[in-house]
């Protein structure tokens, strides 16, 4: 999977959580925005096929995406 963020200042901290939809965290990653737009690539294989919930936390700002693996 991609995510593909804009308009990030550089060395913006960016957390990258999945959730499962009982709430369970099954993945997590954190890192440093390198530029103002970049993509950054996540392995799922790992989970199981079923609908997930991706909260991206940019800054002080909260972005929430639904993921559905099959």
């Amino acid at each position: 999977m991609f995510l593909a963020l804009g308009g990030v200042q550089a060395d913006t901290k960016v957390e990258l959580d999945v959730m499962d939809l009982f709430g369970k965290r099954v993945f997590a990653d954190q890192f440093a925005a390198p530029s103002e737009e970049f993509t950054h690539s996540m392995d799922v294989n790992g989970l199981a096929s079923g609908v997930y919930l991706v909260n991206v936390h940019v800054g002080d700002r909260l972005y929430t995406e639904r993921l559905v693996k099959q």
